[in-house]
C-alpha cells in the first residue's frame, strides 16, 4: 500500500475520483483475441462524460502509444497513469530477458489495480484477466456492480455488455455513484 500512496502522491490532482478505469489491452493480446484502438475506448467514455460526468481516467495499458494518444487527442478529460516502461510486448519475455524487473513489474500491476478499483466505473476487454480482475475488486470495495462495458463479448464468468447501449443505459448510475461517495468519505 506505500507504493499506491507514493503514486497517489505522484500524481497530484491528475488521479481524482469519481473516475473511470479504463483498460486497453494490447502487447501480446494479439495472439489471444482482436485489439481494440484507443478510439473505441473513448467513444464509450465520452458516453460515460455525457451522461454521468465523468472525465477523470484512470489509464491502464502496456502501450505507450495510447498513453501518447489518449494525452494529445482527448483534451476534454483528465488521464492519470504510472511512470512506468510501456513495450506493448510479451511481458513473461520481457522479464525473462532482463528488459523488465519481475519485482518491479509486479509491484506496478498491483498499484493500477488498486488504484483501478477506486473508480466508480469500468471499460475494458472482459477477454482479458486483468479487466476482469479490475472489475472484480471494484465490485468488493463497493460492494455493488458499477457501470461497466466490455468491448468483446466475454460473458463466461463475468457479465460484459458487447453492446455498450445496454450497460449505459441501464441502472440508476447516480444511485450508485452517490453510494460510490458516501463508501469514499467514510474510508
Amino acid at each position: 500500500l506505500e507504493a499506491v500512496a507514493k503514486e497517489r502522491a505522484r500524481l497530484g490532482k491528475r488521479f481524482q475520483t469519481p473516475c473511470l478505469a479504463m483498460h486497453v489491452r494490447h502487447g501480446d493480446k494479439g495472439s489471444e483475441a482482436a485489439l481494440h484502438p484507443l478510439s473505441e475506448y473513448m467513444r464509450i467514455a465520452q458516453r460515460f462524460q455525457d451522461q454521468y460526468g465523468l472525465r477523470h481516467v484512470w489509464l491502464s495499458t502496456e502501450d505507450a502509444s495510447v498513453v501518447a494518444e489518449a494525452v494529445q487527442n482527448y483534451p476534454n478529460f483528465t488521464f492519470a497513469f504510472t511512470d512506468y516502461p510501456r513495450l506493448n510486448t510479451d511481458i513473461k519475455a520481457a522479464i525473462n530477458s532482463g528488459q523488465l524487473r519481475g519485482d518491479a513489474e509486479g509491484l506496478n500491476a498491483l498499484v493500477n489495480l488498486y488504484l483501478a478499483a477506486e473508480c466508480s466505473a469500468l471499460v475494458g476487454t472482459f477477454s482479458s484477466n486483468w479487466s476482469r480482475l479490475v472489475f472484480m475488486f471494484m465490485v468488493a470495495a463497493f460492494n455493488h456492480v458499477p457501470p461497466h462495458v466490455s468491448l468483446d463479448a466475454w460473458t463466461h464468468d463475468v457479465g460484459g455488455a458487447p453492446d455498450p447501449a445496454s450497460e449505459l443505459g441501464s441502472g440508476d448510475f447516480a444511485e450508485l455513484l452517490a453510494l460510490w461517495q458516501r463508501h469514499q468519505r467514510k474510508a
